[in-house]
């Protein structure tokens, strides 16, 4: 029994430790990215602070770097057997801050989804939890104000029942968000035009709603075994709280890094769509300098020929495999171009243009 007591309260404070090292090396390669790799994929139009200062990535940031100060302060806290004071409100306060930057992090990244797949009531409410939310987080804290006077139980349960609201509202949130998320990858399954980030959004978004269930539940488990036994006397219900809280800070650090892994894997999705993109525009301008060659060779030859055009007549550009058809008329170049020209990427990709090919 006594080396069970050992070894888990060695646990305890030795895998937030470890988290904590993770974290820093994490945070490190977040404002790397962020900083150096994410403006040079975006172009000159962009500089490192100005991509800095976004609001997602902000948001991004301080989710990751409070989460890594709560991880260590958690290790302090369980450490000193859960008697440090300042430990206990630098934890709540950025767990608070930490938990406020995900929800106004989730908001920015999947607002459109939960405008396209929840009830517009449901939608409003989420917006009203991201006010309400920085209020409710500081719940916790109040312990500290409780008169002692009150019996052990009384202050329990006045602690348990401010920690549940706040995590009824972000219970709340992640429930929403779940659904919405469920809906929307359904929704590209059934569809043949797939849109990459979108589909990346909702996938690691769901990621990240069943992590932080899995956390309120965690916490909701741990409070439990604060009410039935506030000083935790029971060796098997301290077992359980502090195995519940690590597994907690586990899932906290699993949050953080989906994000991570998300926000590196939305940086590539768009960087190959910029590449297509520039792909088109430079088969589109090569084909207007080739369609403004002939149409000089064809009116050179109508004129020392003394040949006219007849109206309705089509003139025909073979560019490599695909043929790019220009209505004859007397519009400019440019604008016959354009009219006859509207083409999407997927309709370069069928008819067989590509900068390999011209």
């Amino acid at each position: 029994m006594e080396q069970r007591d050992s070894t888990i309260f060695l646990l305890s404070w030795a895998v937030p430790t470890v988290f904590f090292i993770v974290d820093i090396f994490a945070d490190i390669w977040i404002l790397y990215l962020i900083l150096v790799i994410e403006p040079k994929h975006k172009g000159s139009s962009i500089t490192p602070l100005s991509n800095l200062l976004l609001v997602s990535n902000l948001t991004l940031i301080g989710l990751l770097y409070f989460g890594t100060i709560y991880v260590a302060a958690s290790a302090y806290y369980q450490y000193t057997n859960e008697t440090s004071h300042i430990a206990y409100v630098i934890g709540w306060v950025s767990l608070g801050i930490c938990c406020w930057c995900y929800l106004r992090f989730s908001w920015f990244r999947s607002k459109d989804v939960l405008r396209k797949h929840s009830h517009p009531i449901l939608f409003a409410a989420f917006r009203y939890i991201l006010v309400i939310y920085p209020i409710a987080q500081l719940a916790p804290l109040l312990k500290l104000v409780i008169p002692d006077s009150l019996p052990p139980s009384t202050k329990t349960a006045i602690f348990v029942g401010l920690v549940t609201f706040n995590g009824i509202l972000l219970s709340f949130a992640d429930t929403v968000m779940g659904f919405a998320f469920v809906a929307q990858i359904n929704a590209l399954r059934q569809t043949s035009t797939i849109n990459q980030e979108l589909s990346i959004i909702s996938k690691f978004g769901l990621i990240g709603c069943c992590c932080v269930l899995l956390d309120v539940t965690l916490i909701l488990i741990c409070f439990i075994c604060t009410l039935i036994d506030p000083m935790l006397e029971s060796q098997e219900l301290w077992s359980i709280y502090r195995v519940c809280w690590m597994l907690k800070d586990l899932l906290l650090n699993c949050n953080g890094l989906s994000l991570c892994i998300m926000k590196f894997a939305l940086m590539k999705a768009r960087t190959l769509r910029y590449t297509k993109e520039n792909d088109l525009s430079i088969v589109i301008s090569e084909g207007l300098v080739a369609l403004e060659r002939r149409e000089s060779t064809v009116e050179g030859q109508q004129s020392s020929e003394g040949r006219q055009s007849q109206s309705g007549t089509d003139r025909r550009l073979s560019i490599a495999d695909g043929r790019l058809i220009v209505p004859d008329g007397r519009l400019s170049t440019q604008r016959r171009f354009r009219n006859s020209m509207l083409l999407t990427p997927a309709m370069v990709v069928d008819r067989g243009f590509g900068p390999d090919k011209l």
